[in-house]
């Protein structure tokens, strides 16, 4: 592989960007080779980052090697307040696509979508366009109304978001950023779980004394 791959992909990660077979084929077949992987990982490692994969296996993305300084923590809870905004639309949007699904299997990486089937379910039933308007509502799309506009400005904002790729005209595939998004939110609520398990210990703790 070239210096330019390389490069292309370092500026890609540092970026935020996730890398998958999907988003990126030639980083994610560079960012396989064990020796490549390691060449970036030392760069970034001057800068404070690592290479990181989604727990499938399936996306490599950009991680802070220290979370305990100040500057590194706040950037965290910046990033993570932006994002948990997103979650409750991006949870909707899956939603809506696990009920037009005919597995009723949300939509997730590598899964195909084609709009135009998407759009034909969507205008049959008055709740999917309700849900549909929500969706682009929360994400602060702002396009002209009516389930083909807002299902096409959608689109469009999440390919721009990584979540989705273009292969051809109306046609979709989803990232591996979905499987982010869920290690993402394991996460939260692991830790909100393990907060819970520390306030109740403490409880305890001080009902004992008395």
């Amino acid at each position: 592989m070239s210096n330019a791959t390389f490069r292309h992909v370092v500026e890609s990660l540092l970026q935020g960007k996730l890398i998958c077979d999907v988003s990126d084929a030639e980083c994610h077949l560079y960012l396989q080779s064990e020796t490549a992987l390691d060449s970036v990982n030392q760069y970034l490692s001057a800068l404070g980052r690592g290479v990181a994969l989604t727990t499938d296996q399936a996306g490599y993305y950009c991680v802070y090697l220290d979370v305990e300084g100040s500057d590194t923590r706040s950037k965290l809870i910046r990033q993570f307040g932006q994002l948990a905004t997103r979650w409750e639309a991006l949870l909707l949007w899956l939603r809506l696509t696990r009920q037009i699904s005919a597995n009723a299997h949300p939509l997730g990486y590598k899964d195909t979508l084609k709009e135009s089937e998407l759009l034909a379910s969507i205008e049959q039933s008055s709740s999917l366009q309700a849900e549909l308007e929500s969706i682009a509502t929360r994400f602060q799309l702002r396009g002209r109304a009516g389930p083909r506009n807002r299902l096409t400005e959608l689109l469009k904002f999440l390919c721009t978001e990584g979540f989705l790729i273009e292969l051809s005209p109306s046609i979709y595939q989803g990232t591996a950023r979905w499987s982010m998004l869920q290690d993402q939110m394991e996460f939260i609520r692991n830790q909100d779980a393990i907060q819970t398990a520390e306030r109740d210990a403490e409880h305890e703790e001080q009902e004992a004394l008395f």
